[in-house]
């Protein structure tokens, strides 16, 4: 008589690589979920991964840009995360406000504030992934 043998194969899903690769590489890559996926890139393929990293590098960028005009040296620290990276703060965001479907919050004294102007500048960790 003769056996098979039985392999099991295992996938990982996108959601899963997702954030797998943000475990990795937690200060360049956003995770998502398929609800975040479905909303904000239209599905859950590699293409529509791609066009996330894109988007996250987009906002990642236009936030630094923004904070150095504002003065502000270190963004995670500023919105009262400072052992986050931009990814998480971005990921959190879309989590909350589409995963959750939370609404935003209203301005507060604290987001409406002028920043203050610190000496210490922007280190190589936050902006070593920005485009040139």
């Amino acid at each position: 008589m003769k056996i098979k043998e039985s392999i099991m194969i295992r996938h990982v899903g996108p959601t899963a690589a997702s954030k797998i690769m943000f475990a990795l590489r937690p200060d360049t890559v956003a995770p998502w979920d398929a609800t975040i996926a479905q909303r904000t890139t239209g599905g859950t393929k590699s293409q529509h991964f791609a066009q996330h990293l894109t988007t996250a590098r987009l906002w990642a960028t236009s936030t630094l840009d923004e904070a150095a005009r504002a003065g502000v040296a270190h963004i995670p620290t500023h919105v009262g995360r400072p052992n986050s990276s931009l990814a998480k703060i971005y990921d959190e965001w879309q989590y909350l406000t589409i995963t959750r479907n939370a609404p935003a919050p209203p301005p507060t004294a604290t987001t409406q504030r002028t920043p203050t102007i610190t000496s210490t500048p922007l280190t190589p960790r936050h902006v070593r992934d920005r485009p040139s």
